[in-house]
């Protein structure tokens, strides 16, 4: 998996991923967004539009990330996520883990970023 990130407003980090979050892919996403969390990142935004799937391993990701930014006392946001992914998250009954938006625009605005 790829990813790239983005600073919108100073303290909002925009993560791009480009592809499916898998075994394969969730150790070095994990790895450097934890890093980024621990440097300071409090308002974390996954852009999730080019997201065609997910498995088991990527919602732990998921579910990571939420857990470890919380902590430190922010907020991580789902952005526009596809239906296949947001099936699977409901399968696993986990949707609700998380706020999920149907565009960067509408994630940022609910973290009071300007668009």
């Amino acid at each position: 998996m790829k990813f790239r990130t983005q600073t919108k407003d100073k303290d909002v980090m925009v993560v791009e991923v480009d592809a499916d979050i898998n075994t394969a892919t969730a150790g070095g996403v994990v790895t450097e967004l934890e890093r980024a969390i621990d440097g300071g990142v409090r308002k974390l935004i996954l852009d999730c539009t080019k997201l065609d799937d997910i498995a088991s391993s990527g919602m732990g990701v998921l579910l990571r990330l939420q857990q470890k930014v919380s902590r430190q006392g922010g907020g991580m946001k789902l952005a526009g996520v596809k239906p296949a992914v947001t099936k699977m998250l409901k399968l696993v009954r986990i949707d609700g883990l998380f706020s999920s938006y149907p565009s960067l625009e509408h994630a940022s605005g609910a973290f009071g970023a300007k668009k």
